[in-house]
């Protein structure tokens, strides 16, 4: 009367599987979210450069905006190397590993304490850079799924 089988069920099959769904999911999103975010980091570093190629075409720029064209190359170096290394990690998991790194770098550098050296001040003002990005990143990602999180819903 009791003995009926029970249907076998794999659990961690199962969990296995939705948890590489999710890792596809993230890879996918990520990929989506970095590319629209290079499109937009690329048409300011484009734009700034033309205005550069036009106003300063024979003069030497102010230094102002020397530094906005190298704060958007920064910028765009990054996404840049974001995305592809997005191809095949999950976004989460690649942006995590950029930050802990241009910390350690940030760290690395103030503790050399040396402060007078011109080419350390631009390293440390470009890892500066990096760690805000990162952090600003990690906001506009958040920020960007919000919409899709509720459509899922």
């Amino acid at each position: 009367m009791f003995n009926q089988s029970k249907p076998s069920l794999n659990v961690h099959a199962l969990i296995r599987d939705m948890l590489e769904d999710e890792r596809e999911l993230l890879i996918l999103l990520g990929q989506d979210f970095l590319t629209a975010h290079l499109e937009d980091v690329e048409t300011r570093l484009h734009r700034w450069q033309n205005y550069f190629e036009n106003h300063y075409a024979r003069d030497t720029p102010p230094r102002g905006d020397a530094d906005k064209l190298r704060v958007y190359q920064i910028e765009y170096a990054l996404i840049t190397q974001l995305a592809t290394e997005s191809q095949t990690e999950p976004f989460p998991v690649v942006h995590q590993r950029a930050l802990q790194q241009a910390r350690q770098r940030m760290r690395l550098l103030v503790n050399k304490r040396d402060f007078t050296n011109a080419s350390l001040k631009s390293t440390r003002f470009e890892a500066h850079l990096e760690q805000e990005f990162l952090v600003d990143l990690w906001s506009k990602w958040h920020t960007w799924l919000k919409p899709r999180r509720l459509q899922n819903r």
